[in-house]
């Protein structure tokens, strides 16, 4: 993917993604530094190491200016063009998901709120873990549903 030196790590599997959409994909990931840069001076942000875990997005550690532990989602652009979870989380309002702090309109960037380590980090047995999950989908399934079944904004 071009031969620029690139300080942002990119997870394996969001690469092999982006790979996959040649032109697109390399322009994309040629966008990241620019725009990381312009979000950390425009939301006062620290930026930290890149998160693991998913394939659809570069996900950042990320501290506020007041000290807020958060994470910067960079989003594949083209896995949801209508940009689907924008409107979940705001909807939601950091009921049973993670609370969105900000959001850039024309990258689809996001900054939520951090949250601790995962279930099955934590040691816990599996009804425990089970129990957990259900309690934070009857929080999340609160919203109600607009006419193309997404929560409402």
């Amino acid at each position: 993917m071009g031969m620029t030196r690139r300080t942002i790590d990119i997870p394996d599997e969001v690469r092999r993604r982006v790979a996959l959409q040649g032109a697109e994909g390399e322009a994309w990931v040629e966008s990241l530094e620019p725009l990381i840069t312009a979000l950390k001076r425009e939301w006062k942000l620290i930026v930290g190491r890149t998160l693991r875990g998913g394939s659809g997005s570069i996900v950042l550690e990320a501290t506020t200016a007041d000290g807020r532990q958060a994470v910067l989602k960079l989003p594949v652009p083209w896995l949801d063009p209508e940009r689907r979870q924008l409107g979940v989380l705001l909807a939601a309002k950091g009921r049973g998901y993670a609370q969105l702090l900000r959001h850039h309109e024309e990258s689809g960037a996001l900054l939520i709120e951090r949250l601790g380590p995962a279930l099955s980090e934590l040691g816990l047995g599996i009804d425990v873990q089970l129990e957990a999950l259900c309690a934070t989908l009857l929080q999340a399934w609160t919203v109600p549903p607009d006419k193309r079944g997404l929560p409402v904004r």
